[in-house]
């Protein structure tokens, strides 16, 4: 991909020239493991690495990113605070446990479904139009068959999910109800968008 659509001169070096002449990197479906090296391009707008074998994705120095397509890869964390003019967010069947779009006021679409996330944020996406947040699963080791809810990654808010099933909640405390059973509840997200999430228990030990 790199010789055809990026080494314009073919010399086998990627110049600083080259680097800014590229606002689309399409990697999508191509075996990779690894993107190190995507910072240099800092003009670029849109990056679609989807379909791969990822586990970390850098994007903190392509800061004119308006696309980015990362799902279906395996990656643990996702830093986007730098990228304040994104449009576009998918980052669908990763591992992500939390995902902070706080600094991403401009946002209109996101998919992250099928991750680990246990709560989702978008008060601050006022022009958002499309969120798909379904399929999101976390495993949870209760002892005596209690879990304190502060400890979730990310920033769940016990305020902000209702409809408990299969546990009640006391505060903070999560009391589990049947041990071979999933946990579910409904969480507002913001913007009138309310996800429901799926809590797996792991184990429940005494």
């Amino acid at each position: 991909y790199v010789s055809e659509n990026i080494d314009k001169d073919s010399d086998g070096i990627i110049s600083i020239d080259e680097t800014i002449k590229t606002n689309m990197i399409d990697v999508a479906n191509m075996e990779i493991f690894d993107l190190t090296g995507i910072e240099y391009f800092a003009e670029l707008k849109s990056l679609d690495c989807s379909w791969n074998w990822i586990t970390k994705l850098d994007v903190s120095y392509n800061t004119k990113l308006e696309n980015l397509d990362c799902s279906i890869n395996f990656i643990e964390s996702l830093d986007v605070s730098k990228n304040t003019i994104l449009d576009v967010l998918c980052c669908s069947e990763n591992m992500l446990k939390s995902l902070d779009i706080s600094n991403n006021k401009v946002l209109k679409k996101l998919h992250c479904h099928s991750n680990n996330l246990t709560s989702l944020d978008i008060f601050n996406c006022s022009d958002i139009k499309t969120v798909s947040a379904e399929k999101n699963t976390y495993e949870i080791n209760f002892i005596d068959s209690r879990f304190d809810l502060s400890t979730l990654p990310g920033s769940f808010n016990m305020e902000k999910a209702s409809k408990w099933t299969n546990a009640r909640s006391d505060g903070t405390i999560l009391k589990l109800l049947n041990p071979i059973e999933n946990i579910t509840y409904e969480y507002d997200c913001g913007n009138g968008f309310k996800q429901s999430f799926t809590i797996i228990p792991a184990s429940n030990s005494i």
